[in-house]
């Protein structure tokens, strides 16, 4: 792509404000009498075109200096006292170097239409390519936004299964719940067999007393013998309640303890990387339950 020299068009753009005379009027329009002659601004008074001319350099040195932002706002003045359609040129070019090519092209066109026939074919390919490369610019950003759209359509679910996999971090081993719940079971009937036992104990009169030994065994007076078999029927539930409760109980503590294990099992690795090892292996016996905690460190 090929531009005019910056050099060269600070001193176009210098000389021009400091020869004009007048504001610009188009070509068609220059002949005293035409169409536009009415409508034509009066010439601009030598305060105004100093004015015109200092912005148009301060924006031709901070354009030099890389500060294009700068350097647009100070030709854009100098073109609202000026009105030379010149000033276009360099504001195309502060435009271009800031990565805005809609705007530089919006303002080169401005120039084109002003500009002397021979410029016309620079100046159009200046035109085209500055168009592709806002085409491009569109393009890219309409690509970013169907991707952040994909994205953001993606994020819900991607949010549920990581939440899933938090709560299932959480939850940790279901064997744990299980085992209090049967455990806590357990304990229950333990609890009531005692207390059917004891009640069964209270209500059983002395046979010793209640009974007669006769010939054909041992002989029991009516109420007595009802007060004894209730006593036994009570004292059977109390056996079975205590034991099934004690049970439950060694069950519970067991799956509590087999849960506590898979989840020390599951841990994440940092105890291993500090030289942490610990393992919860559950014991059961005829007569006790529990477990034994085995680690180094």
């Amino acid at each position: 792509m090929t531009h005019p020299s910056t050099a060269a068009l600070f001193l176009a753009g210098a000389v021009l404000l400091a020869m004009a005379p007048c504001a610009y009027a188009p070509p068609a329009h220059a002949q005293g009498g035409g169409p536009g002659a009415a409508s034509r601004k009066p010439p601009l008074d030598a305060r105004r075109r100093a004015e015109a001319k200092v912005h148009f350099d301060r924006g031709a040195d901070l354009y030099a200096q890389g500060a294009y932002e700068e350097a647009l706002v100070e030709w854009q003045r100098s073109h609202e006292i000026s009105q030379h359609p010149l000033i276009f040129e360099s504001i195309a070019n502060a435009y271009e170097r800031l990565g805005r090519p809609r705007e530089a092209r919006d303002a080169l066109a401005k120039w084109r239409e002003a500009a002397p026939p021979e410029e016309h074919e620079l100046l159009d390919r200046r035109l085209e390519n500055l168009a592709a490369r806002a085409k491009k610019q569109d393009d890219e950003a309409a690509a970013k936004a169907r991707e952040a759209e994909a994205k953001q359509a993606a994020a819900p679910g991607a949010g549920e299964e990581g939440a899933d996999e938090e709560a299932a971090e959480t939850e940790g081993s279901p064997l744990v719940p299980i085992g209090f719940v049967v455990g806590g079971v357990g304990l229950g009937m333990v609890v009531a067999g005692l207390v059917v036992g004891g009640v069964a104990a209270g209500e059983r009169p002395d046979e010793a007393t209640a009974c007669r030994e006769g010939e054909g065994g041992s002989l029991c007076l009516g109420p007595q013998r009802d007060a004894i078999e209730s006593s036994s029927t009570l004292a059977l539930v109390s056996d079975i309640l205590w034991i099934g409760g004690a049970a439950a109980t060694a069950t519970g503590v067991v799956l509590v303890v087999l849960g506590l294990s898979e989840d020390a099992e599951e841990a994440p690795a940092e105890a291993s990387a500090l030289g942490v090892r610990a393992r919860l292996d559950p014991l059961v016996g005829p007569t006790q339950a529990g477990a034994v905690v085995r680690g180094s460190w």
